[in-house]
């Protein structure tokens, strides 16, 4: 299990001032991976290793790296160089990134053939655990991506919200507001990804009655940019309307159902009266007509004389 210190972010995952030597045979760091080169700005625990032999996690909560933030960085990196290192950990032959997959990327854009990190001997979890705290931790996850990963921790490796709350110093009621978003249509997931919504925007329109209703308002929202308060009066209409609506429906069945008794009564009475099966049949609001059936000669003339 990871150290409950992964809560206080990035340091306390590098804590260990254990030297580069210790931790490669730690790890399984060969000699020719690693530079021998070291940077004042790093601690004695980092090594340099090539950017070739590196690649990026899979189920990385972070998904969107905006290409001229990552040219920025790149540029900076030109000038100063990487000045905190990121967390690798060991698999196979390669080295998975744990955390600063961004600032690797901009590594690679600005030509470096090594860069500084840290090498961990972590598992799926605590790996998994460590990228969404860091990346919370910086603000650097969309409120679609952190509840994305709240999901996969707690799905994948079996945590509990009460947990999870716990490792991010965050409230039970936080985490589960925040899984919520994930009840909304992938179309409104899209739209906050993409910036045309707001975390706010998002619970604005969960409140909403419905799934058509609620891409509808999101639409609307972002489309004439509405405020989270404006939003959230939006949503107090659409629910509005749907109570009426349905309102409006329960009255029209209980008329009708009070009609369906009526008619079916009077049909039981007039098939008694006329000895044969009488059905009533309703073509409009105030009309329609009466079906009699007969079954031979005799039975018509019967019921001619008692109709004449």
């Amino acid at each position: 299990m990871i150290k409950k210190g992964l809560g206080r972010g990035l340091g306390a995952i590098m804590g260990d001032n254990t030297d580069t030597a210790q931790t490669r045979r730690k790890t399984g760091v060969k000699k020719d991976e690693v530079s021998s080169q070291t940077s004042e700005n790093v601690s004695r625990e980092t090594s340099r290793i090539k950017i070739s032999l590196i690649e990026p996690k899979p189920n990385q909560p972070r998904k969107i790296f905006e290409g001229e933030a990552i040219k920025e960085l790149a540029e900076s990196i030109k000038l100063h160089g990487v000045l905190q290192p990121i967390l690798l950990r060991k698999k196979g032959s390669m080295y998975e990134i744990v955390v600063g997959e961004r600032r690797w990327r901009a590594a690679k854009l600005a030509g470096l053939k090594e860069i500084p990190a840290i090498i961990r001997d972590m598992d799926e979890r605590e790996a998994a655990e460590a990228a969404l705290i860091e990346n919370i931790q910086r603000e650097n996850l969309s409120s679609v991506e952190e509840a994305r990963a709240y999901r996969a921790l707690i799905n994948e490796y079996g945590m509990t919200q009460e947990e999870l709350g716990t490792r991010l110093s965050k409230s039970r009621s936080a985490i589960t507001n925040s899984l919520r978003l994930l009840n909304l249509d992938d179309e409104i997931l899209n739209m906050i990804e993409g910036g045309q919504l707001s975390a706010g925007h998002a619970r604005a329109i969960l409140s909403i009655n419905g799934k058509r209703n609620q891409l509808k308002a999101a639409k609307e929202t972002a489309g004439q940019g509405l405020s989270v308060r404006d939003a959230e009066k939006l949503a107090k209409r659409y629910n509005q309307e749907k109570e009426k609506a349905e309102k409006e429906i329960g009255e029209k069945k209980s008329t009708d159902d009070r009609m369906s008794m009526f008619f079916a009564d009077l049909e039981n009475r007039l098939t008694e009266t006329m000895n044969t099966k009488v059905s009533i049949k309703q073509t409009g609001k105030h009309k329609g007509y009466i079906q009699i059936e007969y079954y031979s000669e005799e039975e018509l003339n019967e019921l001619t004389e008692k109709l004449l």
